[in-house]
């Protein structure tokens, strides 16, 4: 009988220890297993993310390093086009490309500017186009080294409209009548 009463313990022990056991799964292990598996799902997801927002910053830093050239070029391109309040340097600078080439300028007319991309051509926020009429007498060649000198010249200039008229009393000297545009920064305005 002892020996039955001891199977018998021996067997509700057994029977205890797989209840406790099945309790410890039920309770604790398959809700820490669900709950690692969450985590587990929840730090791939933010290294997915990680990965993504590194892959940013970097292409961030390109960008800035984009920006810094661009911002180098366009003030680089920006000593071309001086601001409207350098229009009497501008035309002295004329005169003195004429000077220089042999040409005679008897009058030079500025018109009024007009912002870019005003006339159906590209908008360029910033600048200005200004027409800039001419008249002065010319030889054939020096009238080319003043052409030649423009489109050497820093600024950017486009020539618009060229008249050559023969001069009766000289036949070396012409009457040229020149409409050149000239571009310009606009000014900040005045608020």
């Amino acid at each position: 009988m002892k020996r039955l009463e001891e199977k018998r313990q021996f067997l509700v022990g057994i029977v205890l220890l797989g209840v406790t056991g099945i309790f410890y799964v039920q309770m604790l292990l398959i809700p820490l297993i669900g709950r690692f598996k969450r985590i587990a799902a929840e730090a791939t997801r933010y290294r997915r993310e990680l990965a993504v927002t590194e892959a940013g910053l970097k292409r961030m830093e390109e960008v800035k390093k984009e920006i810094e050239i661009l911002e180098g070029s366009v003030g680089e391109m920006r000593r071309h086009f001086p601001g409207e309040r350098e229009l009497p340097v501008l035309l002295e600078e004329l005169s003195g490309i004429a000077e220089n080439a042999g040409v005679k300028i008897l009058e030079i007319t500025p018109g009024k500017g007009e912002p870019m991309g005003s006339q159906g051509g590209t908008d360029i926020k910033g600048l200005r186009q200004l027409p800039i009429t001419m008249t002065a007498l010319s030889g054939y060649h020096e009238f080319g080294k003043f052409v030649n000198a423009l489109e050497n010249s820093e600024r950017v200039y486009v020539i618009e409209t060229l008249t050559v008229t023969s001069n009766p009393e000289n036949e070396r000297v012409h009457s040229v009548r020149l409409i050149l545009k000239a571009f310009l920064q606009e000014e900040p305005q005045a608020r």
